[in-house]
């Protein structure tokens, strides 16, 4: 195929553009001056594809990129120059960051919201524990105190073989409200009780026999043992009344001289169980916790929880028709509720 003749300009060498000649314009240096832009779209015309014709492309769209390259110039200049205006505010807000008075703050503020934390975290684990646990030996007056504490009448009981339970809700406050629980007081069901409860206890009201504290001393400090050394309770730490009992009848011993028996009662039992046999690993096969402080005689203030002693009576003063003593118990379920 010959390659149609261009018209004659000047400056144009070998006006042959043909796509199977491989030949193309040659522009010499001359300058075209207005008829540049002529060649350019006869040329283009020339290259389409025989038997089709396409309409003749400006300078800047045979040039592809162009536009598009100025435009992507453009915004780069414009990024650096936002860039640049926003370096100095950065580097003051660094500085001003990087300061001691700021970071005091900075460390303040967090020390706060984890506390906060922690605050939010420890009372709603306390909301959802509102049980009382009522514990004692077998004829500690656990029933009665029950009793009383619900509706205020005296009534006959007997040894329970069964947990009992009701709602209490407190004087000062009708819309304050704790769950009472009466656990059994004999010595194989105390424990399976108290395992069955201790998880949702907020306070446990021990109760002690004043009257025969003497000789049930051992039994009494055997219990109470057990309760503190739980690993639940340890953890749960619930407010701990020790309720002295009986104190209408006159041999009833004081509840101050019931704390010093029992915290030597105490001591000596966790001297005696620290020294329970170990395995052949070395493991301790008690596994009590240790309670209080050790190299030091035992007293309740080494314990996580409060532990408060205060002295009633179920019975009342005049037995059946008088009124019950259980002021200080009543105010110590308000303190804890």
């Amino acid at each position: 195929m010959s390659c149609p003749a261009l018209p004659h300009l000047p400056g144009i060498q070998k006006p042959c553009v043909c796509g199977t000649s491989g030949h193309g314009l040659v522009v010499t240096p001359t300058a075209l001056g207005s008829q540049s832009f002529s060649i350019l779209n006869h040329a283009t015309f020339l290259r389409a594809p025989e038997g089709r014709t396409t309409a003749p492309m400006s300078p800047r769209a045979a040039l592809p990129g162009v536009r598009r390259g100025r435009r992507r110039k453009r915004g780069v200049a414009t990024s650096a120059a936002m860039a640049g205006g926003l370096e100095p505010h950065l580097a003051a807000l660094r500085r001003e960051l990087g300061g001691p008075a700021v970071l005091s703050v900075l460390v303040a503020l967090l020390a706060v919201v984890i506390t906060f934390l922690l605050w939010r975290f420890v009372q709603g684990r306390k909301s959802s524990r509102k049980a009382v646990l009522l514990l004692g030996l077998c004829d500690a007056g656990k029933t009665l105190l029950f009793a009383r504490l619900l509706s205020g009448r005296y009534r006959d009981t007997q040894t329970s073989i069964t947990d009992s339970s009701a709602v209490y809700r407190l004087s000062q406050d009708k819309s304050t409200n704790v769950t009472l629980i009466d656990l059994p007081g004999h010595e194989s069901l105390r424990l399976q009780f108290l395992e069955r409860f201790k998880a949702a206890a907020r306070a446990i009201v021990f109760v002690v026999d004043s009257v025969a504290f003497q000789r049930e001393v051992k039994d009494v400090a055997e219990f109470l043992y057990q309760v503190l050394v739980d690993s639940t309770v340890l953890r749960n730490a619930p407010a701990l009344l020790i309720a002295c009992n009986k104190q209408d009848v006159t041999m009833a011993k004081s509840a101050k001289l019931i704390q010093q028996q029992l915290e030597k009662e105490l001591n000596t039992l966790r001297v005696t169980r620290s020294a329970a046999p170990t395995s052949l690993d070395g493991s301790a096969t008690g596994g009590p916790a240790q309670l209080g402080k050790k190299g030091k005689d035992f007293d309740f203030s080494q314990l996580p929880m409060k532990v408060e002693f205060v002295e009633c009576s179920a019975r009342g003063s005049k037995g059946e028709e008088g009124e019950a003593d259980l002021e200080a118990l009543q105010k110590w379920l308000v303190k804890v509720a």
